[in-house]
């Protein structure tokens, strides 16, 4: 038990309350180093088994935490528990910094005390709803993780859908509530963003921090919502909801500013958070009392005799509780009954129940049961070895983005992620072995092989630092032009060091990556038509009950495009020949045609001529496409819409986890038509020399 207040000085607690004051305003302003420091000055003033380090050592795991030291926010929360054993604060914190580190079942087992207790809240039980979602293998925990709004990855399933295949009217507080994906882009590169509908200003930065750490002050525009469709500047909840409402999917551009010019969150928001905060609080001192009383419980426990035991018919031992044996052979000696009689009772109904399920399991429609089962089983299998292998490819690359980083990628480091990618292979070749036509297996091989590409080419960008963001951002600024400049010359340089041989040498793979897309589109269109035969059936049956008008609305509502797999398969592999392009035009080689071929996936995948546009405006010879002049729509849409088609590397490692399925979902393949306002990718007049292709110039 801790010590009370009365058992430290009041000069040490009025020092402890100094520390925490100063440490807090290192915590507003991003200081968490000198928070730190605060923290541990004021642990050391403090006793071993002082209560009061409990809210210490928990507010020093949030440090940790923001700062993505996952393992020592754990240790940090351990210890407060070792003080505090029901410390909601603890539990939560720990629970956070587990999930982030996917270790989903001992996080499971804190949120789930939390919520046994009286500090169960909403946002504990959603966070339970989150891990235990993970832990089945039906969401990637840990997009946004740091708090409830983190919206599922996997593939969508709604509570409730009527037979079309429409869904079910929610109540309001669930429309309200309903997850929201943004694509936000920074400079060249685009990333998703996943929380709640009606969430504050405040919890969008947070997203935008977990997802773009090294930004610094932003920015966060929408590229609609404004008056007359003008993009519009996020400063409040209102704002976040009309963007959503404005455009779907919602697309954000982070412009990066200087502190002063960041809009900051209103005061309501800032005070609904406080409140909260100060909630959390005033439970903590009724948990404090909780844990001198459980101790008390304990200790009269341990005095206590060891209990009886019985045997079940089973062989089975249980414990039987006093009163209960008591009670028994009172009611034996006064009622003159059998008191084992109910057990015989429960061995009949048991039998009889067997009996009368046997006739069910061998019936005609139990066959369908079984395989619905076990088709489900087998996804959920698939998707457990994704992910795993999904570890793997995230390893490989670490290794890499750190070797770049230190200015040189030698034979240890590829060696390291050849191995990483090796065993990301085996754990994607058996999901595939349980699941042949699994898609996002064979999306993941895919993407695998387009790394391997890269890595074989010696194709190593180093990952842009805080410090490079910071300046990029200063003159960007300065130049008054969108920020991501830097991430653009750091993939020029990269592509400066390839050499010819190393690109020729990674063609194979690229031929892989073109059988793999080939299986993956096959099994798309596959899983496209039985989902469209099931909906159209569904729909049939309706229409012959419903009334003439009802069935006249449902024909011609036609389904949602959005949500093919084929068309999503296509946008990656334009994705990778995108990527590939780059790789032979720094070589000298023929970079037309694969650029031609990533261009026309675009177009088979849906894409928007704007986004195709800006994609080609985004490539390393930009310069010798004639791409003709912007049309009024992209000048009035500005940073928003360019270069969202080019958004290849950040989508293809998402298709890899198997969140690709639900955030990057395309509308349904048709014929390929000509771009509307989008000319050839030939080349420029002066640039006719450069030869022929199908009678066209190139």
């Amino acid at each position: 038990m801790g010590k009370s207040k009365a058992d430290v000085g009041q000069q040490v607690l009025s020092q402890v309350a100094d520390l925490k004051d100063k440490a807090s305003k290192f915590f507003v302003s991003r200081d968490y180093a000198g928070a730190l420091r605060s923290y541990e000055e004021a642990l050391a003033l403090l006793p071993g088994a002082a209560a009061d380090r409990v809210d210490l050592l928990c507010n020093k795991a949030a440090c940790y935490y923001q700062m993505k030291q996952y393992k020592e926010a754990v240790d940090e929360c351990s210890s407060a528990l070792t003080i505090a054993p029901s410390s909601a604060k603890a539990l939560q914190r720990r629970a956070r910094s587990l999930e982030q580190q996917g270790l989903y079942k001992q996080a499971l087992a804190d949120i789930q005390a939390v919520n046994r207790s009286d500090a169960a809240s909403k946002e504990s039980r959603d966070a339970e709803r989150r891990v235990r979602d993970a832990l089945a293998g039906r969401r990637p925990a840990g997009l946004g993780a740091a708090s409830a709004l983190a919206a599922p990855a996997a593939a969508p399933a709604p509570a409730a859908a009527g037979r079309n295949g429409a869904p079910a009217p929610a109540p309001a507080a669930q429309q309200q509530r309903a997850p929201v994906s943004a694509k936000a882009s920074m400079g060249g590169e685009t990333r998703l963003l996943h929380f709640m509908a009606g969430a504050t200003y405040a919890e969008l930065l947070e997203h935008v921090k977990l997802a773009f750490p090294e930004a610094g002050p932003v920015k966060v525009v929408a590229a609609a919502g404004g008056a007359g469709g003008q993009p519009l500047t996020i400063r409040s909840k209102d704002d976040i909801s009309a963007a959503v409402a404005a455009a779907k999917p919602l697309r954000l551009e982070l412009v990066a500013c200087s502190e002063a010019d960041a809009p900051k969150p209103p005061a309501d928001e800032v005070a609904y958070i406080e409140a909260l905060k100060a909630e959390q609080e005033r439970r903590m001192a009724r948990y404090i009392e909780a844990v001198k009383a459980q101790a008390e419980r304990e200790e009269r426990e341990r005095e206590r005799p060891p209990p009886q035991v019985a045997h079940t018919p089973s062989g089975a031992v249980v414990t039987v509780d006093d009163f209960l044996v008591d009670f028994a052979g009172l009611f034996r000696e006064t009622s003159q009954l059998d008191a084992d009689r109910h057990v015989d009772h429960h061995n009949q109904g048991w039998d009889a129940t067997t009996r009368a399920m046997e006739p069910a399991a061998a019936a005609d429609g139990a066959a369908a049961l079984f395989a619905a089962a076990e088709e489900e089983f087998r996804e959920v299998t698939g998707l457990g070895l994704l992910n795993w292998g999904t570890v793997h490819v995230c390893r490989a690359r670490r290794v890499l983005d750190r070797a770049a980083e230190a200015g040189e990628v030698g034979a240890k480091a590829i060696a390291e992620a050849e191995e990483e990618l090796k065993q990301a292979e085996a754990r994607f070749q058996q999901a595939l072995g349980f699941h042949p036509d699994f898609f996002d297996g064979l999306c993941a091989m895919a993407s695998l092989e387009a790394d391997r590409a890269k890595l074989r080419a010696r194709l190593f960008v180093a990952p842009a630092g805080p410090a490079a963001a910071a300046a990029d951002a200063a003159d960007a600024e300065a130049d008054g032009k969108p920020a991501g400049g830097g991430a653009a010359a750091a993939l020029r340089a990269a592509l400066a060091r390839v050499k010819k041989a190393d690109v020729d040498a990674a063609a194979a793979h690229m031929g892989q990556v073109a059988e793999w897309f080939a299986k993956a589109t096959a099994a798309g269109e596959a899983a496209d038509a039985k989902r469209k035969a099931e909906e159209a059936a569904a729909a049939a049956a309706d229409a012959a009950s419903a009334e003439p008008a009802a069935a006249a609305a449902a024909a011609a509502d036609g389904g949602d495009d959005d949500a093919l797999l084929a068309t999503q398969a296509r946008v990656l592999e334009g994705n990778a020949l995108y990527e590939w392009s780059q790789l032979l035009a720094a070589v000298g080689g023929e970079w037309r045609a694969a650029l031609d071929e990533a261009v026309a996936r675009f177009r088979a995948g849906r894409c928007s001529e704007a986004d195709v546009r800006g994609a080609l405006k985004a490539h390393t010879r930009a310069e010798e496409l004639d791409l003709g002049p912007d049309s009024e729509a992209e000048a009035e849409a500005g940073p928003a819409g360019a270069a969202a088609a080019a958004e290849g590397g950040a989508e293809a490692k998402a298709a890899a986890g198997g969140a690709e399925a639900a955030a990057a979902a395309a509308a349904e393949a048709a014929p390929e038509a000509k771009a509307k306002g989008l000319p050839a990718l030939g080349g420029k007049k002066e640039g006719k020399k450069e030869g022929k292709k199908d009678g066209k110039k190139k």
